[in-house]
């Protein structure tokens, strides 16, 4: 007799699972959009279907016809109706949350990781790259992303929806359920000047290349000098920088290194950015750095979750970037 209970309440609980959940979705849409129509059109079936639904839930709750929806005139919820719908708003967020945590088990084989744009301009395609040697099984998608959106990044971080973030240490205290490790703990800041000038700052300052440049060399440099727009990490330092060394500069503004990049290329301003931005532009002698004689670092950190069902994967791919810090 045990056993004959437990499978009818596993039938009865399977015929809720099929039937219940989707009559009590139809019902609270239908109610809410105040049409059948519509709502029949956003639940991409018909009108035939959407009254079977109410009539099925009509039949499990013992109310007659028009017991949950008052279709005469405007349609409206009756008082039970009110109640599916108060039911509804209690397991739609729960269903939600499952849904959820199914995707993070199909997307088990994919690792998505925001970058900075300035690390991502530099480095992504050696992370792919590296990626499918250490992690062939594993998707890796790599997203560029503003610098300073920590307040974007952590929620997608604790719900899942990005696994590993490279950039910046977070400026507020960090979430409990985060972990920060430096990547890159000390990478050197450059004066970067198009190949033009090279040789008439050399005639000021013969000991350039020796010595670094300092304060007085960037302020003769270059009339304009490119920083990137307010409250972004990179702008924070080099503007510490220059107020620290008392260094006047007439500013332009950009939203990335790369923008910055541009400017200097065509000798509309000199800039100081970190030395992998300037890389490909270096190699191919369209423009020249200067280490600075007082030195400036940034700090790169990458940010996981700790309750991530990936930390197998995020801990091989944070091991892959630490051989290529």
């Amino acid at each position: 007799m045990h056993g004959e209970h437990q499978t009818r309440s596993w039938i009865e609980l399977d015929e809720y699972c099929r039937v219940l959940l989707s009559c009590l979705a139809s019902v609270d849409l239908t109610c809410k959009r105040k049409s059948k129509t519509q709502a029949a059109k956003e639940l991409e079936t018909d009108a035939d279907v959407l009254a079977a639904r109410l009539k099925k839930l009509e039949r499990l709750l013992g109310v007659g016809k028009g017991g949950i929806i008052n279709s005469r005139g405007s349609i409206e919820p009756t008082a039970i109706g009110e109640e599916v719908c108060h039911l509804w708003s209690k397991i739609e967020p729960l269903l939600e949350n499952f849904r959820k945590k199914v995707d993070l088990i199909k997307n088990k084989r994919e690792l998505r990781v925001a970058i900075i744009q300035s690390v991502f301009d530099s480095d992504h395609e050696w992370i792919r790259n590296e990626a499918k040697t250490w992690l062939p099984e594993t998707d890796i998608v790599l997203e560029a992303v503003v610098p300073g959106s920590a307040d974007e990044i952590i929620p997608k971080l604790l719900a899942h929806e990005i696994d590993v973030s490279i950039g910046y240490p977070p400026a507020e205290e960090l979430n409990e359920s985060l972990e920060e490790r430096a990547w890159r703990p000390q990478e050197e800041l450059v004066l970067v000047l198009w190949k033009g000038r090279v040789q008439g700052a050399l005639q000021k300052n013969p000991r350039l290349v020796i010595d670094g440049a300092s304060p007085k060399d960037i302020s003769l440099m270059h009339s304009s000098f490119c920083l990137m727009k307010p409250h972004q990490p990179l702008r924070i330092l080099v503007m510490r920088y220059l107020k620290r060394h008392r260094i006047e500069v007439n500013e332009i503004q950009r939203k990335s290194a790369r923008e910055a990049m541009e400017l200097v290329l065509n000798d509309d301003a000199i800039s100081i950015l970190p030395r992998a931005s300037a890389q490909r532009a270096l190699e191919r002698k369209n423009v020249e750095v200067f280490r600075l004689k007082e030195p400036l670092y940034r700090t790169i950190v990458t940010l996981t979750s700790r309750k991530n069902l990936k930390y197998k994967e995020i801990s091989v791919f944070r091991e892959m970037l630490g051989k290529h810090g």
